[in-house]
């Protein structure tokens, strides 16, 4: 129980600290994320070449507007579609969609794929 009581007096000031300082807010939202969650982002972040910052300022944008598990869920399901059209526009590993992913907002990238998918007349 000391342990415990101890370990809890230590974690405050952290947790204070994240809280005030805008670089340490990723790590008090990541404390906040469950480990599966955050499987799930590394993992299509990896699979895309999605810079883990692009993935976490989208799932942070999510988060302001809804709950952690739901904006978790919507950030792996528009990754996941980004993932589907480019195969399905054989965009992947491509310079373009490298390009865009690395200086651009995940949500944008999406929106072009979708219109560039409508335009060869895939269903999106």
């Amino acid at each position: 129980m000391a342990m415990r009581k101890a370990y809890v007096r230590e974690m405050k000031h952290v947790w204070k600290a994240m809280r005030k300082n805008p670089k340490l807010r990723w790590a008090y939202a990541r404390m906040a994320m469950g480990r599966d969650e955050r499987r799930a982002l590394n993992f299509y972040s990896a699979k895309l070449g999605i810079p883990a910052e692009n993935v976490r300022s989208a799932y942070a944008r999510m988060r302001n507007t809804m709950g952690r598990k739901q904006a978790v869920q919507q950030t792996v399901a528009m990754l996941k579609e980004i993932d589907e059209i480019a195969e399905a526009l054989n965009l992947h590993s491509t310079p373009w969609l490298r390009e865009n992913l690395k200086h651009r907002k995940p949500e944008d990238v999406l929106q072009d794929l979708q219109q560039q998918a409508q335009q060869q007349g895939l269903a999106a």
